[in-house]
């Protein structure tokens, strides 16, 4: 039990710290109980608010953090800036918890993680955040009266959704069902066949790219809907922009929406 105790301590505490052996079995549950997050609750600008309670999701956000340069708590005379994109809570085994924000870099409370050289570990869990937030009813949840939705053809001709257009969409998304494994998704990028419509989505977004100035842009989530029952999205608000593929048949709906249906 003590050994079984050790080992699990030193993997969740390598990914905060550092390695630390601990002989009494008193103190390593108690300090499994402190650095074990059992559940993150997650909120982006883009997509949402999801839950996250899956060991191995969470055994896998870990991972990229303890990638991360770490640095101390960030001084107010340091005057450095982050356009905070992803934020949440992390919930621990012992009951306690703590927030975090994800921007151009990742802040754990008080500790700061990633800089520069880190770059890509922080569009690595952005992105990794982003394919867990993308869900059918998130993805839905876009079209809504808010946001500009376009259908655009093949031939580039765009059509703008009135009301009644964007909830034919939304329905069609909710009965969509994202691909997971590695088999399907194979067989989704062999199979999908041609894109036929772009179902675009433009969030307008504050910029916090420099200090004390708001320039409002819009972030532009991209659906690809292609022939055989399989749709692509991508969030282009990002650095690294990766793929989402779904299966679900939205032609219909595209070509009932374009005034040239394909």
């Amino acid at each position: 039990m003590l050994l079984l105790g050790i080992i699990i301590f030193w993997q969740y505490e390598k990914n905060y710290d550092h390695v630390v052996l601990i002989q009494d079995r008193e103190q390593v549950l108690k300090a499994i109980s402190t650095s074990t997050p059992v559940k993150l609750e997650v909120y982006s600008n883009s997509w949402g608010k999801i839950i996250i309670s899956e060991s191995n999701v969470i055994r896998s956000i870990w991972n990229i953090i303890d990638e991360m340069s770490k640095s101390s708590p960030l001084q107010e005379s340091q005057n450095t800036y982050t356009n905070d994109e992803i934020s949440g809570t992390i919930f621990y085994l012992n009951g306690k918890k703590t927030t975090f924000t994800l921007g151009s870099y990742l802040k754990i409370g008080a500790i700061i993680y990633g800089n520069a050289k880190d770059k890509p570990y922080v569009d690595q869990l952005k992105n990794y955040l982003d394919e867990i937030l993308c869900s059918a009813q998130n993805l839905s949840n876009l079209i809504n009266e808010r946001n500009k939705v376009t259908v655009v053809d093949i031939n580039n001709n765009i059509q703008k959704c009135g009301r009644d257009d964007k909830t034919f969409i939304r329905n069609k998304i909710l009965k969509c069902s994202k691909i997971k494994d590695n088999a399907s998704l194979e067989k989704a990028i062999n199979t999908k066949g041609k894109v036929l419509y772009h179902i675009k989505t433009y969030l307008e977004k504050e910029s916090n790219s420099i200090p004390n100035t708001r320039d409002t842009f819009y972030a532009i989530i991209n659906i690809d809907v292609y022939e055989n029952g399989y749709i692509v999205i991508q969030d282009f608000s990002n650095d690294v922009v990766n793929a989402i593929y779904m299966k679900g048949n939205l032609v219909e709906v595209c070509k009932n929406i374009s005034k040239t249906g394909i």
